[in-house]
């Protein structure tokens, strides 16, 4: 699985958010700062959020970014959602990946039988049922703790999608 730089530097900024929820909002240059980024980076991070409704904004001197929900609330899915501009969420059943990579034809030559796309499928289901179950008051606990958690999130997840295979 690839991270993006964006995808990273985004959820380390919605954590700083997630500590400070309940306090004073955070400015761009604060949250900046604390994760060594530009405030450039920042601003573009919390304008992406902002569009999502993830986070609000407050003007004056006290004024800066926080969370619309209370950190448990918001799922990392919804984080990384918010990165990539996804305006909805994706339904388990889409194909989307099916029409990216058509080559030089207008739908993919694989589209009637494809040994590919149940790879695809299964892995995007397990991976978006785990990071929308995942939350940002989840990654706020001790590494070992949250090491923990995410171990016993992913086993259950699998366990879920053997059932979801046999099903497919």
């Amino acid at each position: 699985m690839h991270v993006s730089a964006i995808e990273e530097y985004g959820l380390r900024c919605a954590l700083q958010l997630a500590r400070s929820h309940g306090t004073t909002p955070l400015s761009a240059s604060k949250v900046s700062e604390r994760e060594g980024i530009s405030i450039e980076y920042v601003s573009k991070l919390m304008h992406l959020f902002r569009k999502s409704g993830l986070v609000l904004a407050s003007r004056g001197v006290q004024g800066g970014f926080y969370l619309s929900l209370e950190p448990q609330n918001i799922s990392v899915k919804a984080v990384l959602d918010a990165i990539r501009g996804v305006r909805k969420p994706a339904k388990k059943t889409d194909d989307g990946f099916c029409g990216q990579f058509t080559g030089q034809h207008s739908e993919c030559t694989h589209l009637s039988e494809c040994g590919v796309r149940p790879i695809w499928k299964t892995l995007s289901t397990y991976f978006d049922d785990l990071l929308t179950e995942l939350t940002l008051g989840d990654l706020l606990m001790k590494e070992r703790q949250v090491q923990d958690h995410v171990s016993r999130l992913a086993l259950s997840k699998s366990k879920q999608l053997k059932t979801w295979i046999k099903e497919y």
